[in-house]
Formats: C-alpha cells, structure tokens, sequence
C-alpha cells in the first residue's frame, strides 16, 4: 500500500470514531439534562438516602415522584451506568437522596402513604 492510501484510510477511520464519540456525548448529555449531577451545588443539600434502586430507570422514576411532591431529589451513583449500562452499578444500586428536612416525608411518599398532587390546570 502506499503512504498516501493508508495515510487516507486513517484519516476516515477518524472521522468515522470521532463522529460516533460526538454522538454518544449528545445522547449522554440530553438523557442527563434535567439532573443534577452528584457534584452539583444540589448535592450537599440532598445528603439522605431515600431508596437505593437497582437500575437507573427505578431510581429516575423515584426521583419524578418525589420532585412532583416539591421534594428536591439527587440520584447518585448514576453517572457510570449511563456511559455503562446499568451493569456498572448493579452492585452498589442507584441512590435516591433528598435533604435531611425532607426525609420522613419522602420515605412516605415512596411508600404510598402520600396522596399524589392533584395535576395543574388540568380540568376534569
């Protein structure tokens, strides 16, 4: 082979994994856009574990109830399953932590002794 073809084939093959990388980044960024990340500012209010999950999906669910209570919600250990798949944190589980103020609150809406809040202009 010449220098010039293979020099050409590199340089596709480049483009080709720059271009999957982009991707993967752009999907990664907006399935995580709504939450705040365990370094966020959010995080040293949200210091109590609620529930730990075993899958992503489990906990983000978790999280929307809980966040349409009002609650503040950070789910934690989320950040390599996401890049991973949820086999990365199988062993340690997803945690669902809310502040200390809100905990006892939170246990209960986890647990269905809450009423969900009536939906917002929404007439029936």
């Amino acid at each position: 082979m010449t220098t010039a073809l293979v020099l050409a084939m590199a340089g596709i093959v480049a483009t080709v994994v720059l271009s999957w990388l982009l991707a993967r980044m752009a999907v990664f960024l907006a399935s995580d856009a709504e939450r705040p990340m365990p370094f966020a500012a959010t995080s040293n209010r949200c210091s109590e574990t609620v529930v730990t999950m075993q899958t992503s999906h489990e906990a983000d669910i978790v999280a929307g109830l809980l966040r349409s209570h009002g609650i503040e919600v950070v789910v934690l250990d989320s950040f390599m399953a996401r890049i991973y798949g949820d086999a990365a944190g199988a062993s340690a589980g997803h945690r669902v932590q809310v502040p200390a103020d809100d905990l006892d609150v939170a246990r209960q809406i986890v647990q269905g002794q809450v009423q969900d809040p009536e939906p917002s202009g929404i007439s029936g």
